[in-house]
């Protein structure tokens, strides 16, 4: 139970770090883009952007992997008895 009072933390904390691999991410693939020619600002900042949001998504969604399976929310479900399930009444 203790970690699952730690999950939102420790996802809130991936979340910065995947977000400072993102940002760091972005910055290489315009210092790269930059140095290889004469290239134009639009595609730089496009490169950019679509670099940042890419390695963001991917990292946002296996941390969300992570704390879903941290949280609890990937248990087996518990298999109520017949007499026990609330749809079917006793005659």
């Amino acid at each position: 139970m203790e970690s699952s009072k730690r999950s939102p933390a420790e996802f809130k904390r991936q979340l910065l770090w995947i977000g400072i691999a993102a940002f760091v991410a972005a910055c290489m693939a315009m210092v790269v883009l930059v140095l290889t020619g004469p290239i134009s600002l639009s595609i730089v900042l496009a490169a950019a952007l679509g670099t940042f949001f890419s390695f963001w998504l991917g990292g946002g969604l296996m941390a969300a992997l992570f704390y879903s399976e941290r949280s609890g929310y990937d248990e087996s479900p518990t298999i109520l008895a017949d007499s026990a399930h609330p749809a079917k009444r006793p005659e």
